[in-house]
């Protein structure tokens, strides 16, 4: 929450990303997206479709 309190949004405006389950836990509890990373390429895909633009 210190981040989104210092850049001035909202768990929900925000995806977080990594490559271990239990640090998602978290950020999902709080109302973020999040991405499990395993394969670099994969994730990028799916934060496009999040984001809804390509990267």
């Amino acid at each position: 929450m210190l981040t989104c309190d210092r850049l001035s949004v909202e768990p929900p405006e925000r995806v977080f990303l990594d490559d271990l389950g239990v640090n998602l836990k978290p950020a999902r509890a709080l109302g973020m997206a999040t991405i499990k990373v395993t394969d670099p390429g994969d994730a990028l895909t799916e934060l496009a479709e999040l984001l809804g633009f390509p990267l």
